[in-house]
């Protein structure tokens, strides 16, 4: 008869026999050297991921992205936002700028910048997530206006991998209700208030913090030939007053304002300048409101109080030819816009 003793050594034996193959097992799932083994459930965390796939090769506009991308911006090249937006019918915008290293912008005008031979913006127009079209600008000699500068327009195609140089223009492009305008009308805007071409890249479009390009930062850098105060280079008033004085600023202010601004004989002032403390100095208060008229369809050109009585309204809202303001670039009145405007015309 076996005694109690015998079958607590049998007992001792089966759980050491078990014990041992559940160490091999062990070691043969640590080990995870032989065919069929079963792997832990952290092996391989460390392995690399495979590589994205490659940015398909693209031929983009001139000197704007490093050779073979249109995402990557070339050396020296920044982009940068300006305060107050020109109005295009809704398209988004995108503007890039490269500075020659060790050059300086003529800022002893505050209001018109001269910028140093090798300077090169660029503009580009999206609707919907679509590159339409890239402009150039590049400064190619010394002194200033529309003779030292070459003007050029790329096209996009609809792959968004390359573009082609246009010049006459182009309807609808990409199917779009976007135009690219022919080159030669460029003139008609950049010709206007800012000396020296340069309509977004100034100082009061540049004083704000949503921008890769500050004037502050251009102040910081040394890239100024004399410093501007950024408490000076601001629209006055309240929000209603420079929220809408920026939009007449720079939807209005390149052909009225500068040193001809229109019409002649009887000039309309939109045009804010650097250091203006108060808006009943600014040239929208002076030459427009109260004022008398020179188009037929109203009395005034700002009649306070009154913005469907007023010209500036009126033109604004308009788009028959030859009576819409601005008279290019834009085939759709902004109700944004015309309603800042509106605004501070009711607070009058």
């Amino acid at each position: 008869m076996e005694t109690l003793r015998g079958r607590v050594r049998k007992f001792g034996a089966v759980v050491g026999l078990l014990g041992a193959l559940g160490c091999r097992e062990r070691l043969s799932l640590d080990a995870g050297t032989d065919a069929g083994d079963v792997m832990p459930d952290d092996a391989g965390t460390d392995a690399p991921l495979p590589d994205a796939p490659p940015e398909p090769p693209c031929e983009g506009p001139p000197g704007l992205y490093v050779e073979g991308s249109c995402t990557e911006l070339a050396p020296g090249v920044r982009s940068f936002a300006p305060r107050y937006t020109l109005w295009t019918d809704g398209a988004a915008k995108d503007r890039f700028v490269y500075l020659p290293p060790g050059s300086r912008i003529d800022t002893s005008d505050p209001d018109a910048w001269v910028y140093p031979v090798g300077t090169i913006f660029w503009k580009t127009f999206s609707r919907d997530g679509l590159r339409i079209e890239t402009r150039i600008n590049e400064k190619i000699a010394a002194g200033s206006g529309m003779d030292a500068w070459s003007m050029r327009t790329f096209a996009w195609s609809e792959d968004q991998l390359s573009v082609s140089e246009v010049t006459d223009g182009v309807e609808n492009a990409l199917g779009t209700n976007h135009d690219i305008p022919p080159v030669a009308l460029c003139t008609q805007c950049h010709s206007g208030a800012a000396v020296d071409v340069g309509i977004g890249f100034t100082a009061i479009q540049l004083n704000h913090e949503a921008s890769d390009v500050t004037l502050a930062g251009l102040v910081a850098d040394g890239w100024l030939s004399a410093e501007i105060d950024t408490t000076a280079a601001v629209i006055p008033g309240n929000e209603t007053v420079s929220e809408a004085l920026g939009y007449l600023h720079v939807n209005c202010g390149t052909c009225h304002g500068g040193e001809r601004p229109q019409p002649v004989g009887n000039p309309l002032v939109f045009w804010i300048d650097v250091g203006t403390t108060s808006p009943a100095f600014t040239g929208p208060y002076v030459t427009a409101v109260s004022q008398p008229s020179t188009w037929s369809g109203a009395a005034l050109r700002v009649a306070p109080g009154a913005p469907d009585e007023s010209a500036v309204i009126l033109r604004m809202t308009s788009r028959i030819a030859g009576v819409q303001m601005p008279p290019v670039g834009t085939e759709s009145p902004h109700p944004a816009g015309i309603g800042s405007v509106r605004a501070w015309i009711n607070s009058l």
